[in-house]
């Protein structure tokens, strides 16, 4: 029996050059999750947010039913959301804590204290300035 990790490393560094399905299977379903974020008007990512988006973001969505592409692309969205930086539009999309959209880090980490007091944890950056909040 031979090991994954030789298996699947690059013939130039000793292994036999398999490519490693599952990093490129959460890459695909990262570019998925991409172009549903940026607004892509393809047939699938129209089908996919008329279905189980309507209006809000992917990183909105609660509710964990669907197909199993739909639930995997929910499984990654921790994943994909490190690093993410998002440009705000309207801002019905944007959630004020969760999402990093001023600066490099979430408002609820750079604010603990107001985050752990705030009545609506989960609100959207578009009703916190309607609201003043």
């Amino acid at each position: 029996m031979v090991k994954w990790p030789a298996l699947s490393r690059p013939k130039e560094f000793g292994g036999l050059g398999f490519l490693d399905v599952r990093v490129m299977n959460k890459c695909l379903l990262a570019k998925w999750i991409d172009k549903l974020e940026r607004g892509n008007d393809s047939l699938c990512c129209s089908l996919l947010r008329k279905k189980y988006l309507g209006q809000k973001s992917i990183f909105q969505i609660k509710n964990r039913k669907g197909s199993q592409f739909w639930r995997s692309l929910l499984d990654m969205r921790q994943w994909y959301q490190k690093g993410r930086i998002v440009e705000i539009r309207a801002g019905h999309q944007t959630r004020f804590w969760h999402d990093c959209w001023l600066g490099e880090c979430l408002l609820k980490i750079r604010f603990h204290n107001l985050f752990r007091i705030a009545s609506d944890q989960d609100i959207e950056v578009d009703r916190a300035f309607e609201q003043g909040q």
